[in-house]
């Protein structure tokens, strides 16, 4: 059988040992090359010979005993034992191989096609922001298309009424018609809305047409025309009849808005579809701290190593001209690198990360601040349901490129002092920064909303492009980083981007209600050694939130 894509949330090896406790170290650092070089293969082939590779077979728990095995014998042995324990539990539980069964409540194998997958994983990203961890979306497109297969097939047991009802419910609530309306084709919102009410996209079009054509409230900008579809999914969601006159009534009372919703799209905006920032508690988390004393050198921050911060990439651009259009810059400014731009100010101008110049350490509270922390019977402002088992991301390496960001926001007027003035800007052009891409859908922009102060569950707009300053300054951004990283030597950016910045990890919430982030670790990270700017705790000047950044090597 060809090979498939296996994916395990948690997988635990417990032993119990008979020997001395030095004896188990040895043991348990050896387990752990074992897993990865050995055991994973193995599992993978057991998956492959027990699956069918036209669904998805999902088990949320799975526990096998392997047996004994001498310790001299466990490198050798282990991996086959494994295997046999593997298979054999795989074939004795019900519903996993064979015919299906009826499997009782609370079985924990499920199976399902590739279709409801895709719808299950359309549902949760309305509501979350995100995708389910084990969803694989491929090309947004090919996600639109197994939607859409699967409103036209009835789930075993099921009705496509049934997950007409669950779409309703979710678009329901004004966050997900937004994301419905900013992330997915406009082909397919339209699928969608006829679903929900046949007839529903032929009175929209006649809606706006009708708009168009008024000379009082007419219609010029996509910001308007999306609030009106936004409208008519309002309507769909709730109404249990597509009623023309009730939805023309609300159109008529929508127009009344037009103009300001068209002064509005012409203006900087800088919150996101009023959500909240990333506050815990809906106050910032610092209010009542005491800023780090900083070393200076040249108006810029050393880190205890005794090294100047890196400035952003927007200095390198047009330096020398900058230079002398501002006579009040310091002469040792512009010797720095040539990485001196007066405008914007330099981080220590600002209220900059605690951990900025900290060295790489493993501890997760800042030696210094105490930040003020949350009573326990205080809401978390839109908690994403994984965030406390953990939010899986592939670009978590993106950290590396915290002392550079604010300079470079600032340079191309997405920030303003501790204020993100282009929020959708500001995450795309991350998501650039660590994939080379643009237009990227919001289930990628987990980290990138986090580095800009905001919730993993906050809705963005619509995919868009970046302007040639944005490529610009993400190039000589990341060039920076590896002149000023000199173990990179003469690194290219994208090498750079595909052994570092897109790097896989987890992103929790942590107690406290700041946010841990977990790099999973690779051979060349012994390089980590050399970096002159600490990670393990960011607090970008937007983030009400620190981000406490676990990385070993």
């Amino acid at each position: 059988m060809a090979n498939q894509l296996h994916k395990i949330g948690r997988q635990y090896l417990n032993l119990e040992f008979n020997g001395s406790e030095a004896e188990a170290m040895t043991l348990q650092g050896g387990l752990s090359g074992l897993c990865m070089t050995e055991i994973a293969p193995v599992i993978e082939r057991v998956f492959n010979r027990c699956s069918d590779p036209e669904a998805l077979l999902r088990i949320e728990r799975l526990d096998i005993d392997a047996g004994s095995v001498a310790l001299d014998h466990v490198e050798r042995m282990l991996p086959e034992m494994i295997e046999k324990a593997l298979e054999k539990a795989l074939r004795e539980t019900p519903g996993i191989m064979g015919a299906l069964p009826d499997l009782p409540d609370g079985s924990h194998v499920r199976h399902m096609t590739k279709q409801e997958c895709a719808t299950e994983a359309f549902l949760f990203f309305l509501d979350n922001g995100t995708l389910p961890w084990a969803f694989l979306p491929g090309s947004q497109s090919g996600f639109e298309s197994l939607v859409l297969e699967s409103w036209g097939r009835p789930a075993p047991g099921g009705s496509t009424d049934a997950v007409v009802a669950t779409i309703r419910r979710s678009l329901s609530v004004p966050v997900a018609r937004k994301r419905l309306i900013a992330q997915f084709s406009r082909p397919f919102t339209e699928s969608l809305l006829e679903r929900l009410h046949p007839g529903a996209v032929a009175l929209l079009k006649k809606a706006l047409l009708r708009l168009q054509r008024s000379r009082t409230v007419p219609v010029t900008s996509e910001k308007v025309e999306d609030a009106i579809r936004e409208q008519a999914f309002a309507h769909a969601a709730s109404a249990p009849g597509f009623s023309e006159e009730a939805f023309l009534t609300e159109i008529e009372a929508l127009a009344l808005m037009l103009p300001q919703l068209e002064t509005a799209d012409k203006k900087v905006a800088p919150p996101l579809t009023g959500d909240k920032p990333d506050t815990a508690t809906g106050d910032r988390a610092d209010q009542d701290e005491k800023a780090i004393p900083q070393q200076e050198v040249a108006g810029k921050p050393l880190d205890d190593k005794g090294i100047t911060l890196p400035d952003t990439a927007s200095s390198i651009i047009n330096n020398e001209n900058e230079d002398t259009k501002r006579k009040d810059v310091e002469a040792t400014q512009a010797e720095h690198d040539g990485w001196a731009r007066p405008d914007p100010p330099s981080f220590a101008e600002r209220d900059i990360p605690a951990n900025a110049g900290q060295e790489e350490g493993r501890t997760s509270e800042n030696p210094i601040t105490k930040e003020r922390l949350p009573s326990p019977d205080q809401e978390i402002h839109g908690e994403h349901p994984d965030e406390q088992s953990g939010i899986y991301v592939d670009n978590a390496g993106l950290v590396l490129l915290h002392p550079f960001l604010p300079q470079c926001f600032e340079a191309l007027g997405i920030a303003r002092h501790e204020e993100i003035l282009l929020p959708d800007r500001a995450l795309q052009l991350l998501h650039h920064l660590s994939t080379g891409k643009e237009n990227a859908p919001e289930y990628e922009l987990v980290i990138p909303k986090i580095l800009c102060g905001l919730q993993p569950g906050t809705p963005t707009g619509k995919p868009s492009g970046l302007t040639p300053e944005d490529r610009e300054e993400s190039a000589a951004l990341l060039s920076a980083v590896v002149r000023h990283w000199d173990a990179l030597k003469n690194t290219a950016p994208e090498v750079l981007r595909r052994t570092y910045i897109k790097r896989p990890g987890k992103l929790s919430r942590r107690n406290d209600g700041n946010w841990l982030l977990q790099v999973e670790s690779n051979s060349y990270d012994i390089l980590l050694e050399r970096l002159p700017w600490g990670i393990s705790m960011i607090r970008l000047p937007w983030m009400t939130r620190m981000l406490h950044v676990e990385w070993y090597y």
